[in-house]
């Protein structure tokens, strides 16, 4: 585990389209250029450093090989939502954690997750919050297994167009 740099956008951003796009099977190869691009750009934005003093990128590396397998984000910027279940976004916030389907299964998400939680520490934040889509059986499952609980549920966020499409939504 380590944080992202921004030479591996394109790597964290064909990582998140193998996550999170739908029916890539049925996808010309130009749209998951034109997905990942756009992944690319709105993942660089936040890898910008300015004012992103409580945001991170951390991405995990396949041993003896050094390819990106996993990645997630923390995000607590918003103070006075820290600590707010009930805010829109409650904060410290992880968010876009996925996997490389090659590596599943073998205790990369949990990693990722708990250096989440230490950087969160760190920050002075005592509990971390999450989102998940309620028909993702394995995510909720694997936030069970370390920890989190259930505190409710929301409609979901009005998505750009093109995520839309991209999720499937």
């Amino acid at each position: 585990m380590r944080l992202a740099r921004r030479g591996e956008l394109w790597h964290i951003a064909r990582l998140l389209d193998d996550s999170f796009a739908a029916d890539t099977a049925q996808r010309p190869p130009w749209a998951a250029l034109v997905a990942q691009g756009r992944l690319a750009l709105d993942l660089e934005r936040r890898l910008t450093p300015w004012d992103w003093c409580r945001h991170q990128q951390f991405v995990a590396e396949e041993a003896g090989t050094g390819r990106l397998v996993g990645f997630a984000e923390l995000w607590a910027e918003n103070a006075a939502s820290c600590g707010d279940a009930e805010a829109t976004t409650p904060q410290p916030v992880v968010f876009n954690l996925c996997v490389s389907p090659s590596a599943r299964r073998r205790g990369v998400a949990s990693q990722l997750l708990s250096q989440c939680e230490v950087e969160a520490a760190r920050w002075g934040e005592p509990s971390v919050f999450l989102k998940v889509e309620v028909e993702n059986n394995g995510a909720i499952e694997l936030y069970q297994r370390c920890g989190f609980e259930t505190l409710g549920g929301r409609d979901p966020a009005e998505m750009e167009e093109w995520m839309a499409r991209w999720k499937g939504g």
